[in-house]
């Protein structure tokens, strides 16, 4: 059942980048969601100038950048989703109560069989404002070790395609430690010279 549910979320999935600003995130971005089978990539009040950039980053991407919607409003962006997951990076939330990471993904997975769902990913200065995770019905924190204030966008993005998967691949990673221990490497089981 739980793959059932990851492919309706990864076709029911809107992630929104709101004003991003660096070309290499853009293209990161657009990367993971290839590399995840994520089709459905909205900019809304973009700050990218250079797209050149972004396509050189987004390898094998280019038909996600290609088809990115763009929007000027933020709640454009969200307006067709039934659920709308914020991110930040920020410890203390104005009257909001932030979800985990894998509580958040479970919640876009439970409303995306009711409808187009969007997680959104604000800019690299500034995150999301709380006006605009108002427009969000959960906020899910992530954490960002050391002395960055906030984790990146391209990392926040990377954090939320990996959770949905995640626990499909708890078991391959255990046994891909044992086998490094045991002279094989890499999930692909290789021999290690």
């Amino acid at each position: 059942m739980e793959g059932a549910t990851s492919m309706l979320l990864r076709r029911q999935l809107r992630v929104v980048l709101h004003q991003i600003q660096s070309p290499e995130n853009l293209g990161a971005v657009a990367r993971l969601l290839a590399n995840f089978d994520l089709a459905v990539l909205r900019l809304s009040d973009s700050r990218v100038e250079d797209i050149d950039a972004a396509h050189r980053t987004a390898v094998h991407a280019e038909h996600v950048l290609a088809a990115a919607e763009r929007m000027s409003r933020l709640g454009d962006a969200v307006a067709d989703a039934v659920y709308v997951l914020g991110t930040s990076g920020r410890d203390a939330l104005r009257g909001r109560n932030p979800v985990s990471p894998e509580e958040g993904v479970e919640r876009l997975r439970a409303a995306a069989t009711r409808g187009p769902v969007a997680l959104v990913l604000g800019g690299e200065r500034r995150g999301l404002s709380d006006e605009e995770l108002a427009l969000c019905q959960d906020v899910a924190c992530i954490p960002a070790p050391g002395p960055q204030p906030c984790s990146s966008t391209s990392r926040r993005g990377r954090t939320r395609r990996h959770r949905p998967r995640s626990s499909q691949t708890r078991g391959r990673r255990r046994r891909s430690a044992r086998c490094s221990a045991g002279g094989w490497s890499g999930r692909y089981g290789r021999p290690t010279a």
